[in-house]
């Protein structure tokens, strides 16, 4: 029906003078969503968030206009200047409630967790969010979905990412962790262990989460299993470059504390999942990646600590003593959480403070 900026001209004009019809209305949002993945700029020009809002507030109960009105405003999300836009029109609200009257509809929930992930990289979206509930809510939904028939990958992959979102900036950290977004994690982690990009949204989740939690908590995590699940997901797909830098990341923020090294091997060496010699799991993710300056850095100093021997094969005389870490988030890496990484994170300089 509608391929360009020119006929979303006409789908708006139909939508406007029908507004008390929910299939027309949702009809055309679905093709507007289609038209945003190319044309979002221009949707927006011509009043299509307006349009949007109102639609979402006229039919709350219309499983079908909730659906395409939060694909519509996920793909809008997607550009930088889109995202103010839409929280300051009421949208933020809005996909919350979503939420709440679509609770056994899987594919309004995942369409509205996508558009909150894209909004909960603005901080003031981000704090509106958590206002309305957004992160009881998502933890929610994985709770009420971990052992549905109707859970897929891709819906969890979605809300790992947005956990990864919240966590980001450790001030909302210990409110995650409280909720038991951790326990959660691992779960999904485990039933979609062969999914690459499931593997590297929870280890990037856990990354940011393990960041801004306590000591204390930190070795709970580790009793839990999540250093187990880093250490299988860095054997088991040591040749995908972001699950590596995930799993190397959230692995070094969990080693931040002192008697957290021991606890690890042992943990490691008592599991099921054949991962006792850590530093060998270690060193394969290394070699295979060690061009990347991220990587190359993160792993030596993993190195330095796992190793039993003293082995001096990898220097780790240019890899400074570094803290803790963390992933500084933009919009393009929650579609592709590796891209630009160096770029956005200042290169190898600013790596000294992650």
């Amino acid at each position: 029906m509608a391929d360009t900026v020119d006929d979303a001209e006409l789908v708006l004009k139909i939508m406007k003078n029908n507004t008390s019809n929910p299939t027309i209305q949702a009809r055309a949002c679905e093709k507007l969503s289609n038209i945003a993945v190319r044309e979002s700029q221009g949707l927006v020009h011509l009043g299509t968030i307006e349009v949007l809002v109102k639609a979402m507030e006229k039919f709350p109960k219309n499983a079908n206009v909730q659906e395409f009105a939060c694909q519509l405003a996920w793909n809008l999300a997607v550009i930088d200047e889109h995202k103010q836009l839409l929280a300051d029109k009421g949208v933020l609200e809005l996909l919350c409630l979503a939420m709440d009257n679509h609770k056994s509809k899987i594919s309004v929930l995942h369409k509205a967790i996508g558009a909150i992930k894209l909004l909960s990289l603005i901080d003031k979206a981000k704090e509106q969010l958590v206002n309305d509930g957004a992160i009881e809510k998502i933890v929610e939904v994985m709770q009420n979905y971990a052992k549905e028939e109707s859970d897929t990958a891709e819906f969890q992959e979605t809300c790992l990412d947005c956990i990864q979102n919240f966590a980001f900036g450790k001030t909302l950290a210990p409110r995650l962790y409280d909720l038991g977004v951790s326990s959660l994690i691992l779960d999904v982690m485990k039933k979609y262990e062969e999914a690459e990009d499931i593997q590297s949204s929870g280890c990037a989740a856990l990354w940011n989460v393990a960041l801004g939690i306590t000591e204390e908590n930190l070795i709970e995590l580790t009793e839990l299993g999540a250093t187990n699940r880093l250490i299988y997901a860095l054997k088991t797909q040591s040749e995908n470059q972001r699950v590596v830098l995930h799993a190397m990341g959230a692995l070094k923020n969990h080693s931040r504390v002192s008697e957290s090294i021991g606890l690890i091997k042992e943990k490691a060496k008592n599991s099921d999942m054949d991962i006792s010699n850590v530093y060998d799991i270690i060193m394969q993710a290394y070699y295979a990646h060690q061009e990347d300056n991220n990587i190359r850095r993160i792993g030596e100093e993993l190195l330095s600590e796992f190793d039993d021997e003293d082995d001096d094969e990898v220097s780790t005389a240019e890899a400074k003593q570094v803290g803790t870490l963390t992933i500084n988030q933009t919009e393009a890496q929650i579609r592709d959480p590796f891209a630009d990484l160096e770029a956005t994170a200042g290169g190898d300089d600013d790596m000294d403070d992650y």
